[in-house]
C-alpha cells in the first residue's frame, strides 16, 4: 500500500507527504473512522500497529524547481521513493525527453536519490529497458503489473478504447 504525491517541488512538501501518510509517532496521519483498519482487519499484527512499516511514500518530481531541490527532497525522513513525472517534466522544463538538458535533469535526480539511499523510478515504463538509467529504475507508476491486476473491460475504471 502507498501513495504517490505529484508535483513535489521542495523538502517542505516532501516532509508533509511523508508526515501526513503515516501514523504517530512518526507521522501526523489522523485515526479517521478506522475504515482502513476494518478493511485490513486480518493483517498480521493488525493494521494500525504495522501500517507505518508497510506503507510506501512516493514523491513525483515534475518541475525544474524539484530537480534543483532534489538533494533535500530525497533526504526527507519517511520518504521511500523518488520518481519523475516524465510528461510533466518535459512540459514544465520545455525540453523533450531526447534533449540533453532533459537527460541532465534525470541524471541529477537519479544520483541524488541513490545517494540518499532511496528507490528511484519514473512515472512511465519507457525507462524499464533500453535506457542507460534502466538498471537503476526500481519503481514505475504506470508499469506492467505482475500481481494479477488488470483494468476492467467495461464500466467504471475501464480503459478508453484506442483511437
Amino acid at each position: 500500500m502507498g501513495i504517490v504525491v505529484p508535483t513535489v517541488d521542495d523538502a517542505l512538501e516532501a516532509r508533509d507527504a511523508a508526515r501526513f501518510s503515516r501514523f504517530p509517532p512518526f507521522g501526523r496521519r489522523s485515526q479517521g473512522g478506522n475504515t482502513a483498519g476494518q478493511f485490513w482487519s486480518d493483517a498480521p499484527g493488525g493494521y494500525r500497529p504495522t501500517i507505518n512499516d508497510n506503507f510506501l511514500v512516493v514523491v513525483m518530481l515534475e518541475t525544474v524547481e524539484s530537480i534543483i531541490n532534489v538533494d533535500e527532497i530525497a533526504n526527507t525522513f519517511g520518504l521511500d521513493v523518488v520518481i519523475q513525472g516524465n510528461s510533466d517534466l518535459t512540459n514544465f522544463s520545455g525540453w523533450n525527453s531526447s534533449d540533453a538538458r532533459y537527460e541532465a535533469l534525470l541524471n541529477i535526480s537519479h544520483n541524488a536519490t541513490l545517494k540518499a539511499g532511496k528507490y528511484w523510478g519514473n512515472a512511465g515504463q519507457q525507462y524499464l529497458t533500453g535506457h542507460r538509467l534502466s538498471p537503476a529504475t526500481r519503481f514505475v507508476q504506470n508499469g506492467p503489473s505482475h500481481d494479477g491486476f488488470a483494468f476492467p473491460a467495461r464500466g467504471r475504471g475501464a480503459l478508453e478504447p484506442q483511437k
